[in-house]
């Protein structure tokens, strides 16, 4: 499966056990064509993006872009963690996300880092209800 995410463009889960991890690390440099994420009532995810240190990298920072992505949505997803883990080797950008909705994920703590919030040039509707574990929208 070394290519398997060069075509996708959206992403659909709704009522399915999918594992901690939607999307792999080894998988980021691959989504240059995804546009949208819808996640609802998904069993056991705790994070969207898987972000380490891929195998090789030294210790300088490697930035991830999904530059086509301009749509998150996320509902009920109650294990849910982190839409990423922040990383100090690894950042995530995403320069063309317009909206992020979040229902009902009652163990998110916090929606960005600071490393990524200056990718965030295009965010026009930032949506988040029902999440009583949220204690900063942006973590330092």
């Amino acid at each position: 499966m070394p290519n398997s995410f060069n075509s996708l463009i959206e992403i659909n889960l709704w009522r399915r056990d999918v594992g901690k991890t939607i999307v792999p690390s080894h998988a980021l440099p691959q989504l240059e064509k995804l546009q949208q994420i819808t996640i609802g009532r998904c069993g056991g995810l705790e994070e969207v993006f898987e972000v380490v240190s891929l195998e090789g990298t030294n210790k300088s920072r490697t930035v991830a872009k999904i530059p086509n992505l301009t749509q998150v949505k996320l509902k009920w997803v109650h294990d849910l963690k982190y839409l990423w883990k922040s990383n100090q080797w690894m950042a995530l950008e995403f320069p063309n996300l317009t909206t992020l909705s979040i229902d009902g994920c009652e163990n998110l703590e916090h929606v960005f880092t600071c490393s990524m919030v200056n990718s965030l040039v295009q965010l026009q509707d930032l949506h988040i209800s029902d999440c009583k574990n949220i204690k900063v929208v942006v973590k330092e």
